[in-house]
């Protein structure tokens, strides 16, 4: 694996999270979760 592989995927995994998270619904529950999802699925570490 090349260097620019994993942040290459990394990148295209916070932007299908930030998809996925629009999706959802807008209601008290799913604005919780979107926010969680939103900021692990995102975080690279």
């Amino acid at each position: 694996m090349k260097p620019n592989d994993l942040s290459q995927r990394t990148y295209e995994f916070g932007l299908a999270v930030i998809s996925f998270c629009k999706t959802l619904p807008d209601n008290t529950e799913a604005r919780k979760i979107r926010s969680q999802l939103a900021d692990s699925g995102t975080a690279v570490r």
